[in-house]
């Protein structure tokens, strides 16, 4: 009687301890309901009641739940749990049975909607795979690095900086060839860097080559035009790989509703339309307004008083080169001379001639070398010297 009676309170006591299950007696629905709520810890005690399932049984075994167990949520239906410092999951999917995994990975992480980043440690570097819910694994765990672009395109990191792959997220399927690297432009196409040539193109979202790999760097696209950089300047192209823009650009940032910023050596820092025309230069325009994507023009500065007579020099071929120029009020040039006596006769000499310093009335800095100012054959020290002296008046 008295063993009838401890048998009978035993099971009195497992029954009001367990944890609270609204769908009958089917534990799988409520671990489920559990992890929806967030209640992590009373799955975890679902989990360890699921003994008493004969169904279950098989799943405890290969998961080996235990009081050394920790439970974090992944998904709104997905939980991984930490089993001795391996990761593992279970997945509660609305219309198919309960799916778990046994622990096997250094770490599991939520990619997105039904996929997940898992990582495995080898030789002391842990490498990085694709695995979905349902326990089927995408990409084993052989990359440094996947990065997830989109809902449905992974590039895939075979070493720390490359080679990279153009990758499907939903199927096993690799979409180009190995490239150095591929990276993201803000539009459908990736930029991608050729592995024998180490230019950069671009390719389409199926890894098919849209124009061909001749620049030195892609920057971030928008409005159908691209910023590369080829030979030291900056232009733009458009998807094809046309040019669109000619390269004159010392930086060149992506066009946003019709506008670009962009910065070259005689102008600095202006803002150009899709067709490469000005709409403002440096300081005359305002904060751009989000709301109508457009830039406002602030009131004009009032510009410096340049009149008046300067002596400025530079370093020439053999020593300092001397310029003696008057300036009108907004800096063009009114007058000049050049003390070049320091260079040779024959070459530098020839920068103090008239033929050379009318070049520069009327004109106002700075100067450009062959694009404001023709150069002198054989003199091009003694110009440079000319020109870095006078634009030495504008910097101020």
């Amino acid at each position: 009687m008295k063993k009838t009676l401890f048998l009978f309170t035993f099971l009195v006591f497992l029954a009001l301890s367990a944890p609270a299950n609204c769908d009958g007696d089917d534990p799988w629905a409520a671990a489920g309901k559990l992890i929806r709520e967030g209640r992590y810890a009373e799955a975890l005690e679902a989990f360890r009641a699921f003994d008493e399932s004969d169904a279950a049984l098989p799943y405890i075994e290969a998961l080996s739940i235990s009081e050394h167990a920790e439970m974090l949520r992944l998904t709104d239906r997905t939980a991984g749990f930490l089993f001795h410092g391996v990761w593992g999951f279970v997945t509660f999917p609305e219309e198919s049975d309960p799916v778990c995994v046994a622990p096997r990975w250094t770490s599991l992480n939520a990619l997105a909607d039904s996929l997940f980043l898992t990582g495995q440690e080898w030789d002391g570097a842990v490498l990085y795979g694709i695995v979905t819910e349902y326990a089927r694994v995408l990409y084993p765990c052989s990359y440094s690095r996947i990065l997830l672009s989109g809902k449905d395109r992974l590039i895939l990191y075979t070493g720390a900086h490359g080679p990279a792959l153009l990758a499907s997220a939903s199927e096993y399927r690799l979409l180009s060839p190995p490239c150095l690297d591929i990276t993201e432009t803000g539009t459908s196409a990736f930029a991608f860097r050729d592995m024998e040539s180490g230019l950069w193109g671009l390719m389409d979202r199926d890894g098919q080559v849209l124009a061909e790999p001749l620049w030195d760097e892609i920057g971030m696209g928008g409005d159908g035009l691209f910023p590369v950089l080829k030979d030291g300047l900056w232009g733009y192209i458009d998807a094809s790989g046309n040019e669109k823009i000619p390269f004159r650009f010392l930086e060149a940032g992506a066009f946003h509703n019709g506008c670009a910023d962009v910065r070259d050596a005689r102008n600095g820092w202006r803002i150009i339309s899709a067709d490469g025309s000005v709409l403002f230069f440096k300081d005359d325009l305002a904060e751009f307004d989000p709301e109508n994507g457009e830039y406002s023009p602030s009131p004009a500065a009032e510009e410096k008083d340049m009149s008046g007579e300067y002596t400025v020099h530079a370093l020439g071929y053999n020593d300092y080169v001397f310029v003696t120029v008057i300036l009108g009020p907004d800096g063009r040039v009114l007058e000049m001379s050049v003390d070049a006596s320091c260079e040779d006769r024959d070459r530098g000499r020839h920068a103090e001639e008239v033929a050379f310093t009318e070049r520069f009335i009327g004109k106002k800095g700075p100067f450009i070398l062959w694009e404001d100012i023709d150069g002198i054959t054989g003199a091009t020290a003694t110009v440079n010297a000319v020109l870095e002296a006078l634009n030495s008046l504008y910097e101020k």
